[in-house]
């Protein structure tokens, strides 16, 4: 189709095709690659940079889906009307859009460009809305709007993330002046235009001195209280990386886009093994394929390119339809190759894996696996910790795998720092987990050292200047509620692990630790998960919480068992940690009919020791629309200054967005507003330290910078 610039507003191309006043595609893009007051920018340099410098594909994704848009965005009831286009490319993307230009007889988005500064941000996103809001009701109910973002991000919680402008940090202290993608989407459900898609390709990760200051960012558009909320709005943000991980992309736009974008192209124009769905016709890509395809798309690029890491594709919202068209294609003509899931690549990954038994006076019984066997051959006499008497040396019991006729011995491995540091390989990850310290948070005591025996060792290289590590291990004590705390010197890791009581009886929890460690020995990130193997209700949650995390959640929600979660609650003790999970993900992909009844109110209200279940009970009033909730919202959240701050890293994003919400909402009682304000203040202060990702809730910050008790753990 042909587009044509708007002379009055630079970086506005309209389809004179389009009759104004009918429905249509309104979107708006933006790719930023220069900044020029970060590392290696043109302007004058801020004082620190938190890590931060140029990008060298963005402003070229960033066009690439403008071209799409341009030759090959098919929706019949809603043609593409207007498109933003902002950029900042660096001088190679430049040349490579002009001869682009040139070579695809495209319109001269060059001569037409607008800068993705905050204010020209602004302005554009105020005119799309406004586009939007002037169309006639029923055209804009049958019209759709299209957000892309490629640039540096910053995330603050699972649920908000800021995407940085331009020009981003040009004025001294002015770290909000960014988008807030989550008050954006917000503010944009009053519109009467149902679907509404956003596309975050940017990373997820924050440095740790940019998160104590507590950056929000905006949405530049006012947030509607919720009665002026289009209950049919269909918001569906889709992120390049799941929380707390960086996105990647190559470093310079010969070599192609950023991964993601790539990745999205290809699933957008049904190419590289993306299967639409053709019944009934015209073909159609929808959201959840989608999600599920660029994740195995994006792992695929990932490994072509060397990077030996993962990626999960995460959405970061709760979208009304997970099957709502975002594009129509042509029927393929060639049958889709087999792309390797992400749990597929990750065992690739993850090809030295030694399964141990440091629990004391127990022997090795485990399955075998592939290690280096000159590694593990000797060990030195040493004490046994709980009987203070000599331990023998003894042959090592180590395993190949498809050796079917071993002649190792069983032995008891002896948790020393020799034998540890044999298994680690590391001496900084030997003391990373050897001086991990354990807190009871019922007796507030620290614990002597060695209490987590652990059951596995896994690692693989993620790249030339790191190493990524998974420790799996039990917890297995008198007791009910623990904080573990780890540290490489430089940062603190701390992990709140869940009440004893919720889990099912006789099923001893383990966990597994994921981190990376660089050549210099830090741990730059962690995440906390339930391990697989653990037993019981908590293997399938493992499994669940897997699904949901590295494949799509309409997938993990078809495997949910909801006799076994209302089980777990008609038990009452048998694993209300189980329930948590098994709703959570049940709620994010809205599947409404198999959270019904009374268990999600039971889950909130028996189990007090849980306060995630308040938060999950209140979500399903927010997006069920429950008539006559606001009340019990309320006092949900209130609840939560006396059972404490939740233990999973969703429930503790899902509590800050709730009360976020509730505060930008008129709550005319002085009282409550004081009460919502106080409970919002200790979760903004945990929000400094909290570090999303795993299933877990998982707090970083410098030695002695926070306690369990400052961030809420009660």
């Amino acid at each position: 189709m042909t587009l044509t610039p708007n002379a009055t507003q630079p970086g506005l191309w309209i389809n004179p095709d389009w009759t104004p006043g009918t429905p249509g595609t309104f979107a708006l893009l933006i790719g930023v690659s220069t900044y020029d007051h970060l590392t290696g920018g043109a302007g004058k340099k801020t004082e620190n940079s938190y890590g931060l410098g140029q990008l060298a594909v963005s402003a070229w994704t960033a066009y690439a889906l403008f071209n799409w848009l341009r030759t090959s965005y098919q929706y019949g009831p809603a043609p593409l009307a207007h498109c933003w286009l902002l950029m900042a490319p660096t001088a190679d993307e430049a040349t490579k859009i002009a001869q682009a230009v040139t070579s695809g007889n495209g319109p001269d988005v060059l001569a037409h460009n607008l800068l993705p500064s905050f204010a020209n941000q602004e302005i554009a996103i105020s005119f799309w809305n406004d586009a939007m809001s002037r169309l006639p009701k029923g055209a804009a109910a049958a019209s759709r709007s299209l957000f892309f973002f490629s640039g540096h991000g910053l995330e603050i919680h699972l649920r908000e993330q800021i995407l940085l402008p331009a020009d981003y940090l040009g004025l001294p202290n002015t770290h909000n002046r960014a988008l807030n993608v989550r008050k954006l989407a917000d503010a944009m459900t009053k519109l009467a235009v149902c679907d509404q898609f956003f596309f975050v390709d940017a990373c997820r990760n924050t440095h740790p001195d940019l998160a104590v200051l507590n950056v929000q960012g905006t949405g530049f558009l006012t947030i509607s209280s919720t009665e002026l909320v289009n209950s049919a709005c269909n918001s569906a943000i889709l992120y390049a990386t799941a929380t707390g991980m960086p996105a990647h992309q190559h470093n310079s736009p010969g070599n192609g886009y950023s991964l993601f974008g790539q990745a999205l192209l290809d699933g957008l124009q049904s190419k590289e093994g993306f299967v639409p769905e053709c019944m009934p016709a015209p073909c159609s890509v929808q959201l959840a394929p989608l999600q599920r395809f660029i994740g195995q798309r994006y792992n695929q690029l990932l490994t072509a390119s060397g990077w030996n890491t993962k990626q999960y594709i995460k959405l970061g919202s709760e979208p009304l339809d997970l099957y709502s068209v975002v594009t129509q294609v042509t029927s393929p003509t060639v049958p889709a190759p087999t792309l390797p899931s992400v749990r597929e690549l990750e065992l690739i990954n993850f090809t030295k894996r030694l399964d141990i038994s440091l629990e004391r006076g127990n022997t090795y019984s485990g399955p075998s696996y592939r290690i280096n066997r000159e590694q593990y051959t000797h060990y030195a006499d040493t004490t046994n910790p709980l009987t203070n008497e000599p331990m023998p040396m003894a042959p090592p019991s180590y395993h190949e795998v498809g050796n079917e006729a071993d002649s190792g011995y069983p032995i008891s491995l002896p948790e020393s720092g020799a034998s540890l540091h044999r298994i680690l390989g590391r001496e900084s990850v030997t003391a990373f987990w050897s001086e991990s310290r354990l807190y009871s948070l019922d007796t507030k005591r620290w614990l002597k050292n060695k209490e987590l025996p652990l059951s596995l060792v896994e690692q693989t290289t993620y790249s030339a200047v790191s190493t990524g590590y998974r420790l799996t291990f039990q917890l297995n004590l008198p007791g009910n509620r623990y904080w573990l705390q780890l540290s490489d010197g430089e940062t603190t890791y701390g992990i709140p692990l869940p009440p004893m009581t919720m889990f099912q009886a006789g099923n001893v929890p383990s966990y597994r630790l994921d981190f990376t460690v660089t050549a210099d020995g830090h741990v730059p990130d962690l995440q906390a998960n339930l391990a697989h193997g653990s037993g019981g209700s908590l293997s399938r949650i493992a499994d669940l919480w897997e699904k949901y995390q590295t494949v799509d959640v309409s997938s993990a929600a078809d495997m949910v068992d909801m006799d076994f979660l209302h089980g777990a609650l008609q038990q009452k003790m048998a694993s209300p940690f189980a329930a948590l999970v098994g709703a959570t993900v049940l709620l994010q992909a809205r599947r409404y009919d198999l959270a019904e009844g009374d268990w999600l109110r039971n889950l909130a209200n028996w189990f007090p020791e849980l306060p995630d279940g308040l938060v999950v009970r209140n979500q399903w009033l927010a997006q069920t629309s429950a008539s006559d909730s606001r009340d019990e919202q309320i006092a949900n959240v209130l609840l939560l200054h006396g059972r404490g701050i939740p233990y999973t890293g969703e429930a503790f994003s899902l509590a800050v967005l709730q009360l976020d919400r509730l505060l930008e909402s008129d709550v005319p009682d002085a009282r409550q507003q004081r009460a919502l304000k106080r409970v919002h203040g200790q979760l903004r202060e945990a929000l400094r330290y909290f570090r999303p990702g795993g299933l877990l809730a998982v707090y970083a910050g410098k030695p002695g910078s926070f306690t369990p008790a400052t961030l809420g753990y009660v």
